[in-house]
């Protein structure tokens, strides 16, 4: 029995090992992140057209493209802090050497021609927001996260763009779809803020510039209060567009609005990093149901 439970941990050694390639792979391109994209695609295309079949072509290929663009703005991110990474994140997939410099920006390139070409079969439209979201993931990694403004804003339109390129799969973008991707861009824009804040001290050793940095921590938590405000005051209107929707109206307290209220009052509290951290988890959790609620419409 023990000499079984040492293969086991053997095993697990030689699959885990820090030079094993596939745990790099895994690690630098987020897939996890990129499963969660299709999922906000699938959302978007459902509440254009519920009678819309996922296994289509057009659905699948906007699927791959979709986690293709995520990955390559990761892989992107990950190439440029390379040199701050080797120091505060040791462990990531580069300076650990699980994936060589070079086979990043391999891999970089290969998903961001494939996907391109993917978005070519799908139709003008879609070829331009993904072509969009490739120069957005390229400036970002080199130029915008060092705008104060335009770094929330950057990762805020990768999200929200998801909304808009369902629906284009779908066949319309709707004033439904609209709001959604208003919402998620003003969600995201408050969770970057929060990032900002609990990152302060790291990013003011390497003098980078974010909104903790450069305006404060007060000021960037008054920030993100005005913007999980404008989520609320967005939800409510989404609820009164979606008058029909009865599910969404009963859902949108207890899964939206409530939890977005708990998070106001603790940042209104304390500005301390132990509090921060956990309004960025319940946060994290008004994600996931939010994202039900959203099906309900």
């Amino acid at each position: 029995m023990k000499d079984v439970i040492k293969l086991k941990k053997k095993r697990s050694f030689i699959f885990f090992n820090k030079d094993n390639f596939l745990v790099g792979f895994l690690q630098i391109t987020r897939l996890h992140s990129g499963i969660q994209a299709v999922a906000y695609l699938l959302l978007s295309i459902y509440l254009v057209n519920h009678q819309m079949n996922f296994t289509q072509y057009r659905v699948i290929i906007g699927g791959l493209v979709v986690i293709l663009v995520v990955a390559f703005g990761f892989i992107v991110d990950d190439i440029r802090d390379l040199a701050i990474d080797k120091i505060v994140k040791p462990n990531n997939a580069i300076p650990s050497g699980r994936i060589s410099y070079q086979s990043a920006i391999i891999l970089a390139i290969l998903f961001g021609v494939c996907s391109i070409l993917g978005a070519s079969i799908l139709g003008i439209f879609l070829f331009i927001i993904t072509l969009v979201n490739i120069f957005t993931c390229l400036s970002y990694a080199y130029f915008l996260r060092n705008i104060v403004i335009l770094r929330s804003f950057s990762v805020a339109y990768l999200n929200s763009s998801i909304i808009i390129f369902g629906s284009a799969i779908a066949g319309e973008i709707t004033v439904l779809t609209g709001i959604v991707s208003f919402l998620i861009f003003l969600f995201t824009c408050a969770q970057e803020l929060l990032y900002a804040v609990v990152d302060h001290d790291v990013d003011q050793t390497y003098n980078f510039p974010t909104s903790a940095t450069v305006l404060g921590i007060k000021k960037s938590l008054k920030l993100s209060i005005l913007f999980l405000l404008l989520v609320i005051i967005v939800t409510v209107c989404l609820g009164i567009v979606a008058y029909k929707s009865t599910s969404f109206e009963i859902l949108m307290f207890p899964c939206i609005i409530l939890p977005l209220f708990l998070a106001l009052i603790r940042m209104c509290k304390s500005s301390a990093i132990n509090n921060i951290n956990y309004v960025i988890k319940i946060l994290y959790f008004t994600r996931f149901l939010s994202f039900l609620a959203l099906w309900s419409l």
